[in-house]
């Protein structure tokens, strides 16, 4: 599936969905523009200005939600019990 952001909207197989994705970022002092995905702050990217990060970033979007799908069938709940002094 090709995948392309640009600006809130991501396009894919020739149709358009409205959506957003919030993401931080800042310029460091070398000039790259380094930001990540909110809902995925433990993945970090950059790019030699805010569009190329925002590319980037779409990059980091498909990919977590490939992975997402591949371990929706795999993932599993349990209960832990833990003993805590009073």
């Amino acid at each position: 599936m090709a995948l392309l952001f640009l600006g809130n909207s991501i396009f894919y197989s020739g149709r358009s969905l409205n959506m957003e994705v919030k993401y931080t970022y800042w310029e460091a002092d070398d000039g790259l523009f380094i930001g990540y995905l909110d809902n995925y702050p433990d993945h970090f990217t950059q790019g030699h200005d805010l569009t190329e990060l925002e590319e980037m970033l779409a990059d980091v979007y498909q990919i977590r939600q490939e992975e997402e799908k591949r371990l929706a069938q795999k993932r599993k709940n349990g209960v832990l019990q833990l003993m805590v002094p009073a």
